[in-house]
């Protein structure tokens, strides 16, 4: 049985990818649907269950209990939601990071559980915008303070709500402690 280890949910582009930056393979476990996609990820050296991540069945057979974190990289947004949702309820301390397909998608992943939800399409629109401000020579302090502002505007409301419950949280479990 793994322990500590990282579920890679998509052995897709995105997938593969992180698979392949990531240096210690031993410590992943990809779940893919695709029978190819399987070969692929097994070629490559990683462990790999074949089958729907939706599946509590599946995802119980991938440790969740005893993972150190999981990514969803699927395009499917229907999927990866039920995806995130049934991971969540397995193991709700369990780091969930996510792909979205859109804003409100990013939205739906963090309400089911995700602590991380990206939107590939806009972060990189932004690295085009840093890039075309280099080619322009724009000042590079005043390129970062805008990304970082329109990073803070679209991601911040999102982080904060998540933020907001674990601060409720503790603030509940400091007032039972002091109660207790």
């Amino acid at each position: 049985t793994m322990r500590d280890h990282i579920i890679i949910v998509g052995y897709g582009n995105m997938g593969s990818f992180i698979c392949k930056a990531i240096p210690f393979k031993e410590r992943i476990l990809v779940i893919e649907a695709h029978p190819n996609r399987v070969k692929l990820a097994k070629g490559a050296g990683l462990k790999v269950i074949g089958g729907d991540a939706s599946s509590p069945i599946l995802l119980e057979a991938a440790g969740l209990e005893s993972a150190a974190l999981a990514i969803i990289t699927m395009p499917d947004s229907e999927t990866a939601t039920i995806t995130a949702e049934n991971i969540h309820n397995v193991n709700p301390s369990l780091k969930i990071l996510a792909r979205a397909r859109s804003m409100e998608h990013m939205q739906q992943l963090i309400s089911k559980g995700c602590s991380e939800s990206i939107v590939p399409e806009y972060e990189a629109s932004l690295t085009m915008l840093r890039d075309i401000s280099a080619i322009m020579r724009f000042p590079i302090d005043a390129v970062n303070k805008i990304l970082n502002q329109v990073r803070d505007k679209q991601y911040g409301p999102l982080l904060t709500q998540g933020d907001s419950e674990e601060d409720s949280n503790d603030t509940e479990n400091a007032e039972d402690k002091k109660d207790g």
